[in-house]
């Protein structure tokens, strides 16, 4: 006599049925979720990075920047030039470095908007040849890019950040023409053809929010502060 196999109820299957597609719909969303933050954080810590990276040069160039005739230092909201040593490769093949010009500008010209470095020969930057482009690096993806530059004001005995540096030939021609050329300068005598700094303000995405990153750098030492103002004031009394 053989006894009959009771099996699972149509009730009992749906229920395991069930249990089973919960545990499977955690794990998915769990690892969904971890796969997401994942992406998430090796997004941000390489734009960071890059963004990081790229503020770092600028700082070092600044900071080496220094006064020489025929390459001035102009900076604008968008762009700074100044002069510095730009790496080339001589005849043999081998890196050297050599006297020209370092730019730093937000390129907006693609469909993502970049911090660019520049770099001209000195036969490049003195002819002020617009239409000539030297080796250009692009560094980080951005959202804004924005340039001031720490300067004394003798009318009102104040120092602050302005957005606008440029002692160029061409901007002073028409208030230097009764004054004499200098001729032979040293540098330490032409401290004020730079400013006293550029503070550097960098922004970029992460995800949906916007983040800003500022960095204050001084290119000459703190006694040119008051060299600044002392001059200033000198040029003054010599006027009077």
């Amino acid at each position: 006599m053989f006894k009959a196999v009771k099996g699972f109820t149509l009730v009992e299957m749906m229920l395991v049925a069930g249990i089973l597609a919960i545990i499977g719909l955690t794990i998915v969303a769990t690892f969904s979720s971890g796969l997401r933050i994942f992406y998430r954080m090796e997004g941000y810590n390489t734009v960071k990075a890059d963004v990081l990276i790229s503020i770092e040069k600028m700082e070092r160039d600044l900071k080496n920047a220094f006064s020489y005739r025929g390459i001035e230092f102009i900076g604008s909201s968008k762009k700074v030039t100044f002069p510095g040593l730009i790496r080339k490769f001589n005849s043999e093949g081998r890196p050297e470095e050599s006297l020209g010009a370092i730019s730093y500008y937000l390129d907006d010209s693609g469909k993502t908007k970049m911090v660019s470095r520049e770099e001209n020969k000195y036969t490049q930057a003195i002819k002020k040849d617009r239409g000539a482009r030297g080796p250009i690096t692009r560094l980080a993806s951005i959202e804004g890019l924005d340039f001031k530059y720490y300067v004394y004001d003798p009318e009102s005995d104040f120092y602050s950040w302005a957005s606008v540096w440029d002692k160029s030939d061409d901007m002073e021609d028409d208030e230097e023409d009764t004054k004499p050329k200098q001729e032979n300068v040293q540098l330490k005598d032409r401290e004020d053809k730079l400013p006293l700094g550029v503070k550097i303000e960098v922004s970029y995405k992460d995800g949906d929010k916007i983040i800003t990153l500022n960095r204050a750098v001084f290119i000459q030492p703190a006694v040119s502060l008051n060299l600044a103002k002392v001059r200033a004031l000198k040029k003054d009394n010599d006027n009077n």
